[in-house]
């Protein structure tokens, strides 16, 4: 009889891994909900691993700046927002900065983030 093969895990490019190991060492749970393909975090880290494919350039401190947003994004059903307006819009160093509740300082820095009755559900992770 044909024996079944084991599922494999999704597989990524070099930068994808180069990626996923960076945002493990910089998760304040050492990476361990980024093992789950199922969490919040790792829903961010696939957005973000196609975001840097447009913006290969970002500074490690863009990529965890846009991996927090998108974390909270989908850890607070952002689909079910009131405004999600040009939420995970990828490309470009100010792409963030064009998403609603986001203001940014003439560096493209996020300073500010107001989401305040914007029908946030969930937990901030």
């Amino acid at each position: 009889s044909p024996s079944s093969m084991p599922s494999q895990a999704p597989s990524f490019s070099i930068p994808g891994m180069e990626l996923l190991d960076f945002l493990k060492r910089s998760s304040v749970d050492g990476g361990m909900a980024l093992d789950d393909r199922n969490s919040p975090q790792y829903a961010a880290f696939e957005w973000l691993a196609e975001d840097l494919r447009q913006t290969p350039d970002l500074t490690d401190s863009a990529k965890l700046e846009r991996y927090a947003l998108v974390t909270l994004y989908y850890s607070t059903n952002g689909e079910n927002w009131s405004n999600q307006n040009r939420w995970l819009v990828h490309g470009g160093h100010d792409a963030l900065c064009t998403w609603s509740g986001t203001i940014c300082n003439l560096s493209l820095t996020l300073v500010e983030l107001v989401l305040d009755d914007n029908n946030l559900v969930g937990t901030i992770p």
